[in-house]
């Protein structure tokens, strides 16, 4: 049986009961907003920043900004830094996410640095190899370069260096395991650093 309800008793209990008092939407809406857990997230410390690595460093690579595009010298520094400061793989992603750029919309003018921008990795290396004799190796002393190999499993339509080659990691004296890919070859300056203590 239906039963019908005065209006002034309608009031009285919704003052008495806060809970159907659309007066206290602010405060909820205020409430929530302070138990929402994007309150508790930290300012990441290189979000804000421009120039995440130190002036010396920044002076070093001061030399290498002939071989970009001045919008290209832009982004350099940048990426260098996170390669620096991201853990793991050293990728573009990994190192935009440890500077607190991985939200950033212009992400993809980072990738283009290593796919699209023109400057030379060749060049670049030679003018680093350059700076680390001159800083490690006393004058007179042999230049030693080390040498190493791996291979990178990757194929499609446009590697056209991919090949045949024997599996240094799963192979042994008498058992021989191919495998395919590319091969990457590695040349390091063998230096003993002024800091380095002899065991």
């Amino acid at each position: 049986m239906r039963r019908s309800v005065p209006d002034d008793r309608l009031g009285e209990e919704s003052e008495g009961d806060s809970r159907f008092n659309l007066s206290h939407r602010d405060k909820i809406a205020t409430i929530q907003r302070a138990d929402s857990t994007d309150g508790m997230q930290q300012p990441h410390p290189f979000s804000g920043c421009s120039d995440p690595l130190p002036a010396s460093f920044l002076a070093r690579l001061a030399g290498f900004a002939h071989l970009f595009t001045c919008p290209t010298w832009l982004q350099v520094p940048l990426l260098l830094a996170g390669a620096i400061l991201a853990p793991g793989r050293r990728t573009v992603t990994a190192a935009l996410r440890i500077l607190g750029r991985d939200y950033d919309p212009h992400f993809c003018t980072f990738h283009r640095i290593l796919n699209r921008a023109v400057w030379s990795p060749r060049a670049a290396a030679g003018l680093l190899l350059a700076l680390l004799i001159e800083a490690f190796v006393p004058a007179g002393a042999p230049v030693v370069i080390g040498f190493d190999d791996t291979i990178e499993r990757r194929w499609g339509p446009k590697i056209s260096a991919r090949g045949i080659y024997r599996d240094p990691v799963r192979s042994s004296k008498g058992h021989f395991v191919k495998a395919s890919g590319l091969r990457w070859l590695s040349a390091m300056l063998l230096v003993q650093v002024p800091w380095e203590t002899s065991t």
